[in-house]
């Protein structure tokens, strides 16, 4: 962490590892220059750029139409060939960081205008949270040629978590929809591991969860787009399974191992939240309460916990029905 944090400044930290990915990184990028919230420090970090990548972002970085007092600053990170250093881009561009509140992007994503302005106002109005997060919708791209657009957008795709105990079953929180309160946070924490590539981002999240609240009242409201084309490592378009990723299966492994590592202590208001949802609904007035025969509770303890570990071992399909549910209950 730098020794000295400017008050009210949001620094983004932009990562971007491929020239090819220049147009989407200017949309990016331009997000970030569209943005409410004036005090803005960004920092785009690149991995071993050769001469004509680097010109380039800088080119691209520097024709955005930012605002007066709007720092910026492009970060080379050196990467052997082949490495994929994604982890260390975020660990990096977090090190030369300024402000006290810190987000980060992917130079294939957007955040919305009012976004960074909206989080930040939610966490000044909890000192106790270490982070806020935003609602994300997919947004998914057709491409022809060099020219790319939107086909469609979803929403509701992570609306199945909304606790910070909830990443212990998987991660519902993009890396570009929270912002983070740099004071509230241990020195050492802001760091991304190489090990969990291409979960890096999960990683951190579990740490950080370990440290104090999430404030995730926002958590439905869209704040970012996930954007889905066939770049995507963990997302190809439809859903990239483990087994045909070893590097994500692998991930995947470290992350279960770390799950059972970590610990974590909540608060009284989460306890009382979370026996609000386990607790069953208590019965209509005037009905007769129907007791269970012996033995039907670890009967049905044994079947809700093996539709768990189903869902457990498909997590993008737990996923997209705890979406489908989020819709039906809007409807």
């Amino acid at each position: 962490m730098t020794a000295a944090l400017l008050g009210d400044t949001l620094s983004v930290v932009v990562r971007s590892a491929s020239a090819q990915r220049l147009p989407m990184l200017d949309e990016a990028l331009f997000s970030l220059a569209c943005q409410r919230w004036q005090k803005l420090d960004v920092v785009l970090a690149l991995q071993a750029p050769d001469a004509d990548f680097l010109a380039a972002a800088q080119a691209v970085l520097a024709r955005q139409p930012w605002r007066e007092g709007v720092s910026h600053q492009v970060l080379a990170v050196p990467a052997a060939a082949g490495f994929d250093a994604r982890a260390r881009l975020l660990t990096e561009g977090a090190r030369v960081a300024r402000g006290e509140f810190l987000a980060f992007l992917d130079d294939d994503d957007i955040v919305y205008q009012r976004g960074y302005e909206r989080l930040i106002a939610r966490l000044r109005a909890r000192p106790d949270a270490v982070l806020a997060v935003g609602g994300t919708r997919l947004a998914f791209l057709d491409s022809v040629g060099d020219y790319y657009f939107i086909r469609r957008k979803q929403d509701g795709f992570f609306a199945w978590g909304s606790r910070r105990f909830d990443l212990f079953r998987d991660n519902f929180i993009p890396i570009h929809s929270y912002v983070l309160a740099r004071t509230r946070l241990p020195a050492d924490l802001l760091r991304f591991s190489d090990e969990h590539v291409p979960l890096e981002d999960y990683e951190f999240l579990l740490r950080a969860a370990t440290v104090g609240p999430f404030e995730t009242s926002d958590r439905l409201f869209p704040v970012a787009e996930y954007r889905i084309h066939a770049g995507n490592t963990i997302w190809d378009g439809e859903a990239t399974h483990a087994t045909h990723n070893p590097n994500l299966a692998r991930a995947r492994e470290l992350i279960a191992r770390d799950q059972k590592a970590l610990r974590m202590t909540i608060t009284s208001a989460e306890w009382q939240e979370l026996q609000a949802t386990l607790a069953p609904p208590p019965a209509p007035a005037g009905e007769p309460v129907i007791m269970a025969p012996p033995g039907a509770h670890r009967f049905l303890h044994r079947r809700a916990d093996a539709v768990y570990r189903l869902f457990d071992r498909f997590p993008r399909l737990s996923n997209a029905l705890g979406a489908l549910l989020a819709r039906l209950r809007g409807a």
